[in-house]
């Protein structure tokens, strides 16, 4: 989407087949021209200080042995915003984690507050969102996930949706 705007774009991963889908995403999205992929540690990342306008760390913080570490690389690039998402502890996702047991690391609230504290960074933002685990959309036909997406979202939306959300989107500034 932001490649589709104009933005410039680098994908970093330390995996080879997640890279390779990422290209052929980009290339079915016709942005495969705009968007460099490189191999890489998030934990060292391979940018001089200040390099990016933003930092974006999707589906990566559930993975992370030492998400401290990759926080302050993080922020150590970006000039101004990181956003990434976690998997919430006290959510369906727990439950999801014991099913189906892939070694997902799950986060609290004042866990993620304090990693955004520590690496120097304040929280701007965060929402919630996804009462049922994510991947269960990604598993089911469209057609029986809608329904369930619908009321998903009608139950986020209630004061319950915050603390049932499985996950949480964070907008960090340096």
């Amino acid at each position: 989407m932001l490649a589709e705007r104009g933005a410039d774009i680098t994908g970093l991963d330390i995996s080879g087949p997640m890279l390779q889908e990422g290209r052929q995403k980009a290339a079915q999205a016709g942005v495969a021209d705009t968007i460099e992929f490189m191999r890489g540690d998030a934990g060292r990342l391979p940018f001089p200080d200040n390099h990016f306008d933003s930092v974006f760390a999707m589906r990566f913080f559930h993975l992370a042995d030492s998400p401290a570490t990759y926080l302050r690389e993080m922020a150590r690039v970006s000039k101004q915003q990181v956003f990434f998402d976690t998997f919430n502890r006290f959510s369906t996702r727990s439950l999801y984690n014991w099913l189906l047991p892939m070694g997902s690391r799950l986060y609290g609230s004042r866990e993620v507050r304090a990693l955004v504290s520590g690496a120097g960074l304040t929280l701007a933002d965060a929402d919630h969102d996804f009462i049922a685990p994510y991947g269960f959309y990604r598993e089911v036909p469209d057609w029986i996930a809608r329904p369930f997406r619908n009321a998903d979202v009608t139950l986020g939306d209630t004061p319950l949706g915050e603390p049932l959300a499985s996950v949480s989107y964070w907008d960090v500034r340096l």
